[in-house]
């Protein structure tokens, strides 16, 4: 199972929350699309990696994803994910292009994430302001995941999470204390 975490604006502590309360040994890989400037990513993964059970880096080109570990996605960077032929689900960390609006960007991780893992896929939309995040949500529902975003309860900005919303294909809203809680249900449910 592949669990994307999603976020801008006040994500880094979201984030750190949700991912220092998760098991490791749920049997997720966890991806990361935090809004962050290409100096801060690796910083930002070494310090989830002190406060988590995870194996937590900022992601590498060809990286193998498995269960217990997290990739950040690197800031000025996209992260996806493909699986080659008779291989592993993979991360693929690809340059930016000076047009794209959102870097890195959710809905990039989403849509392949979509691909690769289907209705074993979970989207978690987090704090932040912006659309990013609500294409992808599309990705994954029509390929059978779940998607769970942010309540206005608990985010520092509702962009992210209201435009998810406006898709009409989010299953659940939950204030950021109840993520962990949502995930390991994921984690442990027979898809």
């Amino acid at each position: 199972r592949i669990v994307v975490l999603g976020a801008s604006t006040g994500g880094p502590p979201a984030v750190q929350r949700t991912l220092s309360a998760l098991d490791a040994r749920s049997g997720v890989c966890v991806l990361v699309a935090q809004h962050m400037p290409p100096a801060f990513t690796a910083t930002f993964a070494e310090r989830l990696d002190r406060q988590s059970s995870f194996e937590v880096r900022e992601a590498r080109d060809g990286d193998a994803l498995r269960p217990g570990l997290a990739l950040i996605a690197p800031g000025g960077s996209h992260l996806e994910v493909d699986c080659p032929p008779g291989g592993l689900p993979r991360a693929r960390v690809l340059p930016a292009g000076t047009a794209d609006r959102w870097v890195p960007s959710l809905d990039r991780l989403l849509a392949s994430v979509a691909g690769v893992a289907g209705r074993r896929a979970m989207a978690v939309v987090l704090t932040g302001m912006g659309d990013d995040g609500a294409e992808g949500v599309r990705s994954i529902k029509l390929a059978g995941g779940r998607v769970v975003v942010e309540s206005a309860d608990t985010a520092v900005m509702t962009g992210m999470p209201e435009a998810a919303l406006a898709t009409g294909l989010v299953d659940e809203v939950v204030p950021l204390h109840g993520m962990p809680g949502v995930i390991t249900r994921f984690a442990a449910e027979e898809r």
